[in-house]
């Protein structure tokens, strides 16, 4: 009798720990700028970072300042 409530004991627990599992989800579910993978990891969008997808990314190329006292007519001569 009590290798059955035994048995019956792991099988909850076995089944309440596959549910706890199956239900494990990405932080903060990517903060609907992303997608959930494997491992709970989530998959950024384009334009956002970080490991829940909430961080924005700055855009890369010429800023403003990069050529304000210099090349004004990006012919790579400064004066």
């Amino acid at each position: 009798v009590n290798y059955f409530k035994m048995r019956a004991v792991q099988g909850v627990l076995l089944l309440s720990s596959l549910f706890v599992l199956s239900n494990a989800s990405c932080p903060n579910q990517c903060s609907g700028h992303g997608s959930c993978g494997a491992h709970d990891m989530c998959t950024c969008s384009r334009g956002y970072q970080g490991p829940d997808c909430s961080l924005r990314t700055c855009p890369f190329g010429r800023a403003h300042v990069d050529t304000s006292k210099g090349d004004m007519n990006f012919d790579l001569q400064v004066g």
